[in-house]
């Protein structure tokens, strides 16, 4: 059997792993194969290293969104027109929909008024950090996590 070979330039694949690698070409009965050299250097090497790094990057952050869109859940709600004329500009000046935008709103207001609940010191001290007191909170945080936690378990 015969081959014929002929050294290629960069060879690019449609995942680009092979971009700047040394690649020999061989035809063997008609149909083309390609390897890479023994002769590659170090840059090219890094290069092969860098794009695998890429494509795991790629596929984490798939894997995230995948994850993120199993989570959400379509509701109905009722917005003031000037709300919605600001979610709508928000839309238009960062090419996004405006699901988008009032999602991203809404989970951000929803983060800080979860932080803006004050804790309100109570009488028992329910543990000791570092030879610190820790009194139970007797505002509303108490409250709002049993009910997040029931609502969660329920739905």
């Amino acid at each position: 059997m015969a081959w014929s070979t002929q050294e290629a330039g960069p060879l690019t694949c449609c995942a680009g792993a092979l971009h700047g690698l040394a690649v020999e070409r061989a035809v063997r009965n008609g149909v083309g194969y390609c390897r890479s050299l023994d002769r590659l250097d170090i840059q090219a090497r890094g290069s092969l290293e860098t794009d695998m790094s890429t494509f795991a990057t790629l596929l984490n952050q798939w894997e995230t969104r995948s994850r993120a869109a199993q989570e959400r859940v379509e509701t109905t709600l009722t917005l003031y027109r000037h709300d919605l004329v600001k979610i709508k500009a928000f839309a238009e000046i960062y090419g996004l929909d405006e699901q988008t935008i009032t999602e991203g709103l809404l989970h951000a207001a929803i983060h800080e008024a979860e932080s803006a609940i004050p804790y309100i010191k109570g009488e028992q001290v329910i543990r000791t950090e570092e030879g610190d007191e820790i009194f139970a909170d007797v505002g509303k945080t108490p409250a709002y996590v049993e009910a997040e936690q029931r609502i969660h378990t329920t739905d």
